[in-house]
This record gives structure tokens, C-alpha cells and sequence, in this order.
């Protein structure tokens, strides 16, 4: 796998994990804000959490394509070849 699939990957799983975990902990409101602000959203904590469990699907992802990534598309071509898939 190239290097700059690897942080493609990254970045899409970020941008996922970060978009789910923006309602976790969520409170309620300020008087002073937006009905649909929260009082205290936590983005630097959820931003370290979402980075590291990003890092560790796209390392593990990384690895398991690089170890068992002939035996997928050996697989599919098999699949293919006869008629399943």
C-alpha cells in the first residue's frame, strides 16, 4: 500500500469518527448561545480521542492489507471466474 493511500484513509476515518463523536457528552445549552450549542463541547479531548483510534484502524488496516491483501484479491478473482461475485 502507498504511503499516500495510507493517509487518505487516515483522513476519511478521521473526518468520519470525528462527525460521530461530536453529539458523545453533550449537556445542554447556555442561556447566551444558540439553542443547538452545547454549553461545553470538549473538541480538544474528542480530537486526541478521534485521532488516536483513527491512527490505530489505519495502522491495523495498513498491516492487514500488507499481510493478507493477495489473499482478498485472489479470493475476488476467484469469486469472479466463477460467476458469484
Amino acid at each position: 500500500m502507498q504511503i499516500s493511500t495510507a493517509i487518505l484513509m487516515f483522513f476519511l476515518v478521521w473526518w468520519v469518527l470525528f462527525f460521530i463523536s461530536l453529539p458523545f457528552g453533550q449537556k445542554g445549552v447556555s442561556v447566551d448561545q444558540a439553542s443547538g450549542a452545547p454549553k461545553i463541547a470538549h473538541l480538544r479531548r474528542k480530537l486526541v480521542i478521534v485521532s488516536v483510534i483513527s491512527l490505530i484502524l489505519t495502522l491495523a488496516s495498513v498491516w492487514g492489507f500488507n499481510n493478507y491483501g493477495e489473499l482478498f484479491f485472489t479470493w475476488a478473482e476467484q469469486m469472479s471466474r466463477s460467476g458469484l461475485g
